[in-house]
């Protein structure tokens, strides 16, 4: 059968829960596909019980995309400072082997203590 993961939804709150991601890089995207920031982060910690102990993705990186973000947005992000994704609106899966996530939300920086 054809087209069959556009009938699956992606959890992305629940993916993300348990996870402390941090900044990495981002970069302004103009074009017919996408217009804003993609980020990318990478998960430093993975608290997320996926029914075998031997499954993380702890050191895995994750896309994230901005809409409409511009440079004004990508300077408040420090290489390497904890983030957290809010007001996602979408997951998507993707590649060959469904191993690859994008999300599409916004990024905030987290301070010590929040």
């Amino acid at each position: 059968m054809k087209k069959l993961r556009n009938f699956l939804k992606f959890d992305s709150n629940a993916f993300l829960k348990d996870k402390t991601l941090m900044y990495l890089e981002g970069k302004i995207q103009d074009d017919d596909h996408f217009k804003g920031a993609k980020i990318t982060t990478l998960i430093i910690d993975d608290r997320t019980d996926y029914g075998d102990d031997s499954i993380s993705n702890q050191y895995e990186k994750l896309s994230i995309k901005v809409p409409n973000a511009n440079e004004d947005y990508l300077r408040q992000f420090k290489r390497n400072e904890e983030v957290r994704v809010i007001d996602v609106s979408e997951g998507k899966v993707w590649g060959d082997y469904g191993n690859n996530l994008t999300i599409t939300g916004k990024l905030i920086k987290i301070n010590k203590g929040q």
